[in-house]
């Protein structure tokens, strides 16, 4: 889509093209590769299990019990609450795709939730609380996880969560912390030591190894004084 704008592709014949061009890099479980193939298979199945659309069943499993009022999914929804705040734009190599068209289907339930800073962290805490998921489900999403490998050491990825652990001499153990980090920079993450939930954007994909490295550098090591 950088290159063509106009690009409109499913979330089915996505994973198609992925099926038939892509091929597989090992045995499941053996190695850590990134792909929002998953996420779509998964959207599809709770689209099959609710009969419903999954960004509906977004806003009625989880925007709304949670009081994230002013959530949405782009193209998809409204929020409950309009926001004060503007939207950021999301830049990707340089494009802006905050109002392409081709985006939102492709995305899925690969992305594409809308919110305020202050929603995110409602959502973050109610998963650290273990009030929308057990905390034993959640403890095997952190804990069954793979290295990300060179150059991210001291980084581990588990069931859509990243991880920072120990590594001698490189990553301390204050930076240990778990959460996620977007393509655009924008990341939500859990400190357990001093029980801080950090979460911002950055909003390019220039920035989405910069934003960890600000997180790192400028606010785990200011709380950790």
């Amino acid at each position: 889509m950088t290159r063509d704008p106009s690009m409109r592709i499913s979330t089915r014949k996505a994973i198609f093209w992925g099926k038939q061009n892509v091929p597989p890099k090992s045995k499941p479980g053996e190695k850590f590769l990134y792909t929002d193939t998953n996420y779509y298979l998964l959207g599809l199945i709770i689209e099959n299990l609710t009969g419903k659309p999954f960004q509906e069943v977004l806003h009625t499993m989880i925007f709304e019990p949670l009081g994230m009022n002013h959530a949405y999914t782009n193209d998809f929804t409204a929020p409950k609450k309009p926001s004060k705040f503007l939207t950021a734009h999301a830049m990707i190599d340089g494009v802006d795709f905050t109002n392409m068209k081709g985006v939102a289907p492709i995305d899925h339930a690969g992305s594409s939730v809308i919110a305020p800073l202050e929603d995110f962290y409602i959502f973050m805490k109610t998963l650290v609380n273990h009030e929308i998921l057990k905390k034993e489900t959640l403890q095997r999403m952190i804990d069954d996880d793979r290295p990300m490998g060179f150059p991210a050491i001291g980084i581990r990825y588990g069931y859509s969560i990243w991880k920072f652990v120990t590594v001698p001499f490189v990553m301390p153990s204050k930076f240990n912390c778990w959460g996620c980090v977007g393509v655009t920079g924008a990341f939500l993450f859990y400190h357990p030591e001093t029980e801080s939930y950090i979460i911002s954007t950055f909003n390019d994909s220039s920035y989405k190894t910069k934003a960890l490295r600000f997180m790192l550098s400028n606010v785990i090591n200011a709380l950790c004084v």
